[in-house]
């Protein structure tokens, strides 16, 4: 019996983590031996993010499931007592509601702070991103390739036409 692909990737994922933690802490307590200054430091600081905050948004998918599956339930609930019992004690009914009102909340929060997690590792990615690009320049308007294309034009457009401009 093996594990699945699933719980591999999650074992692999926590171990990783684990690594990085642990690599961040031999440079915390040996400065001699490297700083975080260093090529990759930086690498290393941003994938530990990274992996704190997918486990967060694991953490907060959970969360939402369990409130959904528990509002689902709720639901189905409700409808069969009504079909059962039409004349339910109205305090228990008030109750069950309110207890209803407060898991759609909790459940909006979560959604919500999911968003903002998600949200969060967009930007994390987009500044690992940026930060990998190497600083490539536009060519400048007046470079000289653009000043021997301006230098080309109106002849080669008179070319184009079938115009000279020796008349």
């Amino acid at each position: 019996m093996g594990f699945s692909e699933q719980q591999l990737a999650e074992r692999l994922k926590k171990f990783k983590f684990f690594k990085l933690q642990q690599h961040l802490r031999d440079l915390k307590s040996h400065p001699a031996q490297g700083t975080l200054d260093e090529p990759g430091a930086e690498h290393v600081d941003t994938a530990v993010k990274v992996l704190r905050v997918e486990q967060e948004i694991d953490r907060l998918n959970e969360v939402f499931l369990q409130l959904s599956v528990e509002l689902q339930g709720r639901a189905e609930k409700r409808t069969g007592l009504e079909d059962s019992v039409p004349a339910q004690g109205a305090v228990e009914s008030c109750l069950s509601r309110h207890a209803t009102l407060l898991l759609e909340l909790k459940r909006r929060c979560v959604a919500q702070r999911l968003g903002e997690m998600q949200a969060q590792l967009a930007q994390i990615s987009m500044q690992q991103q940026h930060s990998q690009k190497p600083d490539r320049r536009e060519p400048d308007s007046q470079g000289p390739e653009s000043q021997e294309t301006d230098r080309q034009g109106p002849e080669r457009d008179q070319r184009d036409r079938g115009q000279t401009g020796r008349d």
